[in-house]
This record gives structure tokens, C-alpha cells and sequence, in this order.
């Protein structure tokens, strides 16, 4: 079990606490994990104070992005002489306030503004195997991961954030 409390400040945006609380169980070859917390992104000084000019300009009016979110999983461990083999599934779920979005408000202008509160909740499956055979060696591992969000003003799913991403690699040696 393991618990946390931080105090972060930024000139004129004010001070937060970020409490968060965590938890692994292993029972034999699975793991459980669960975390639940409180997160901060504050703006850029890019976000802030990008000078004015055609095309882009920065926003010295931001506030910082806050989030409450949860996580949890499941992980398998298996190993023997020749392989060893590791899987997990996990999800998380996040509440975001005052989030930073780009906005294009007119042909000639894109600005980051504080938009609107906004909902995030995914799942990601990993798996990773490696194996030996004499002098050789194999190993392979593969991610995938969904996403689901809403921008409460709009309805719309969060931009510049994929609705699904995954890789597969392989190696031998």
C-alpha cells in the first residue's frame, strides 16, 4: 500500500494538493494494482506567452489542467528454464477540469484556451514472451490500447488523442 500528498505551486496560477493512493496485491503468478489520485498539467510558457504572430498565439489568461484519476490491472508472470512469459490488462478512468485545448477561432488564428471539462476512460493489453533454444534467443511483444473520451462542451472525442494505438515487435539473437 502506498500513499502520497504533494503541494504544487506556480506563480499566478495558485497552489493544489495532489493526494494519491495505491495498492499491489500478488497472489502467485498475478498481480492485482489499483491507484486512484489527483493530477495537475500546467500551461507551457509557450501555451502562455507565445508572441503574437500569424498563424498562432499564446494565451497568458490559462489556468492549470486538473484531473482526478483511477487505475486498475491484472498482471501474469510465468518463467521457466527456457521461456518467460508476462501479460497484463489494465484500465483507467479520468476526469479532467479547465483541460487546455487548441482552438482555431478564426481562419488565421489558433490559441490554446481553456475549453471545457472532459471525461477520459481506456484499456491497454500487453503481452511480452522471450525464449531461448541453445545459443538462441527470441524474444516478441505486443501492445494494444482503446481510448474513449468526451469534451463536455462539445460532445466530441478529445483531438490529438487516437481512439486506438497498438505495436507488435519481434527480435532473435
Amino acid at each position: 500500500l502506498v500513499g502520497a500528498l504533494r503541494l504544487s505551486g506556480v506563480t499566478d496560477l495558485g497552489f493544489w494538493v495532489l493526494p494519491r493512493v495505491g495498492a499491489i496485491l500478488s497472489l502467485g503468478q498475478f498481480s492485482l494494482r489499483f491507484g486512484a489520485g489527483r493530477s495537475l498539467r500546467t500551461p507551457s510558457l509557450d501555451e502562455l506567452y507565445h508572441p503574437n504572430e500569424p498563424g498562432f498565439t499564446g494565451n497568458a489568461n490559462l489556468v492549470a489542467e486538473r484531473a482526478w484519476e483511477g487505475n486498475v490491472g491484472v498482471e501474469f508472470e510465468q518463467t521457466s528454464d527456457t521461456y518467460r512469459l508476462n501479460a497484463g490488462v489494465s484500465g483507467f478512468a479520468r476526469r479532467i477540469q479547465d483541460g487546455i485545448l487548441y482552438v482555431n477561432r478564426n481562419a488565421f488564428e489558433v490559441r490554446p484556451e481553456n475549453v471545457a471539462d472532459a471525461s477520459a476512460v481506456g484499456a491497454e493489453l500487453d503481452a511480452k514472451i522471450q525464449w531461448r533454444a541453445g545459443r538462441w534467443r527470441w524474444a516478441a511483444q505486443g501492445s494494444g490500447q482503446l481510448l474513449w473520451s468526451r469534451v463536455d462542451l462539445t460532445g466530441d472525442a478529445l483531438p490529438t488523442q487516437p481512439a486506438w494505438s497498438g505495436f507488435i515487435r519481434g527480435s532473435t539473437g
